[in-house]
């Protein structure tokens, strides 16, 4: 500072606000979630249809059964570290949580084709995720083959759209590329988000995205 002045204690503050979990998924976890969604596209009319439930415009989205032992109490220990950061579940039952306890009260797995997307939604419950299984493409591929988009391409890309605390629309955009295989992330069900299409494969795009909510007593 210049000669003279008085020296000036500034703080910054933040407003409070929430963000979202990624954790790349334990094999044990991943496992039986590959070994069903392989059984799942020997014939899809064998599977229970979820596509009737979904905002998406997706041609394949089934319900998920076998692997559910083994991911639900790995999706409820990341909603309880989520909780611990950003003490969530109180504040979104405006009361305290006594004996209430999570449960996973919905899940299904979506095999995404080409042009096929998620438009802007929210889901119901507490907390939802998606977890990534196969990723078909090449994100430089999808980027390039819009070459007049310089800045802010949104091909292929996992969106969250939010409220500053100024009332701008803001958007995070999460690259799904090849390195997301087999990574959770873990939002609040309220949360707006929404699945871009991608272009340059013919192959599945396959998720399992799902709801933790309260247990009902």
């Amino acid at each position: 500072m210049d000669q003279g002045r008085e020296e000036v204690d500034v703080r910054f503050n933040e407003f409070p606000n929430i963000g979202f979990i990624t954790a790349k998924l334990p094999h044990n976890v991943l496992e039986p979630i590959l070994s069903e969604v392989s059984k799942m596209q020997v014939d899809f009319e064998d599977n229970i249809k979820y596509q009737s439930t979904l905002v998406g415009h997706m041609e394949h989205a089934y319900k998920l059964v076998d692997s559910i032992p083994t991911l639900e109490p790995f999706v409820l220990h990341l909603t309880n570290m989520y909780d611990d950061k950003w003490d969530y579940k109180e504040s979104a039952i405006m009361h305290p949580l006594g004996e209430l306890d999570t449960e996973l009260s919905s899940c299904w797995v979506n095999f995404q084709q080409k042009h096929e997307f998620n438009p802007p939604h929210v889901h119901r419950g507490l907390m939802s995720f998606v977890i990534w299984i196969q990723i078909p493409y090449d994100i430089d591929k999808e980027e390039a083959h819009f070459p007049y988009i310089t800045e802010g391409n949104k091909t292929s890309k996992f969106q969250f759209h939010y409220s500053d605390t100024l009332g701008i629309h803001r958007q995070i955009a999460i690259n799904v590329n090849k390195d997301m295989e087999g990574v959770i992330c873990l939002f609040p069900a309220g949360m707006m988000h929404s699945v871009n299409p991608f272009y340059t494969s013919d192959g599945f795009r396959i998720s399992i995205a799902g709801n933790v909510g309260f247990k009902t007593p």
